[in-house]
């Protein structure tokens, strides 16, 4: 344990991912982290860090005064190594740490096979917790219930600012348990729900949200396979929403029609600057009424990102065009 006392002294990050240490080192590392004065950040990702260790860090994190961020991403807190099987501990042990923690305000656990009881346990947390600013849940495995569970806490958080929610296996129920959250929240900014299995209803669930929320500046709904119905009710919401400046809808299905909603939606927008409409299946009368938008509002795009083959009609339009593997192209908006 000395070690690590002796190397996070007078430090204020310490980057050991990708070292193995496993639960026996990380019992030291912990040690450390009680006693320690000056260490801020810290990077444990990918360390095969299984349940036990998760404890440890916890117990730590319960007292330690100076830690503001912590990344714990890849690996395995969600697995007790003795049964080899799924453990409940680890995580349940990290989200009773941020009961009482007051002053870390980033947490990372993407990629820890966390399910929906985990989520739950996080959730009520998220509750309590009045200092996270962030928290990263990527590809994990929440799926609805975990999703549901996360979003009662976002009706009531009023810290967090930024949500990770990619590659969960969320579907219609926990999307539309996010949008009744959202509605409500006035202080999350971002939160990303790509990858997941929203379809079509989900993302008129989360449009229905955007109409009235008032705090969210970037939300990612790639992946989605919200189709044109999707793009459709999400173009409505723009139309309305006064705070929304990055928007990424790629991979989604999106074809002519959708893109001719969001197309008419561009014209009337006066706070979104980014739009991600990369690699769905828009043809030449889809790109050509997004690149036509130019006319109305010159100004109120920075970059637009499209899937499609007919760059002719974007060139066409007067825009800037980049190839990017033949069927990308990068339409960018000159003021």
């Amino acid at each position: 344990m000395s070690n690590f006392v002796d190397m996070f002294n007078n430090q204020t990050k310490i980057d050991l991912r990708g070292n193995r240490t496993g639960n026996a080192g990380v019992k030291a590392i912990a040690e450390a982290l009680k006693v320690n004065t000056t260490l801020t950040e810290i990077h444990l990702g990918d360390n095969f860090i299984c349940a036990d260790g998760a404890v440890v860090i916890a117990e730590a994190l319960k007292v330690n005064t100076t830690l503001t961020e912590i990344h714990l991403q890849s690996n395995f807190i969600h697995y007790d190594a003795s049964v080899r099987d799924s453990c409940y501990t680890g995580v349940k042990a990290i989200a009773e740490a941020l009961k009482v923690n007051t002053t870390l305000t980033k947490i990372y656990l993407e990629d820890n096979s966390i399910d929906c009881d985990g989520a739950a346990a996080i959730a009520e947390a998220l509750k309590v917790n009045t200092a996270l600013t962030e928290i990263n849940l990527r590809q994990n495995s929440i799926h609805d219930d975990g999703a549901i569970a996360i979003a009662e806490a976002l009706k009531v958080n009023t810290t967090l600012t930024k949500i990770g929610l990619f590659n969960n296996r969320i579907h219609v129920a926990g999307a539309e348990a996010i949008a009744e959250a959202l509605k409500v929240n006035t202080t999350l900014t971002e939160i990303d729900l790509g990858c997941n299995s929203i379809g079509a209803a989900g993302a008129k669930a989360i449009a229905e949200a955007l109409k009235v929320n008032t705090s969210l500046t970037e939300i990612s709904l790639m992946w989605n396979s919200i189709g044109d119905d999707g793009a459709k009710a999400i173009a409505e919401a723009l139309k309305v929403n006064m705070t929304l400046k990055k928007i990424y809808l790629g991979r989604n299905l999106i074809g002519n029609a959708g893109a001719k909603a969001i197309a008419e939606a561009l014209k009337v927008i006066t706070t979104l600057t980014d739009i991600n409409l990369t690699n769905n299946s828009i043809g030449e009368f889809g790109i050509g009424e997004i690149a036509a938008v130019e006319k109305y509002r010159k100004d109120i795009i920075n970059n637009t990102l499209l899937c499609c083959k007919h760059y002719s009609v974007a060139l066409y339009h007067g825009m800037s065009l980049y190839y990017k593997k033949n069927t990308c192209c990068r339409l960018s908006y000159k003021v």
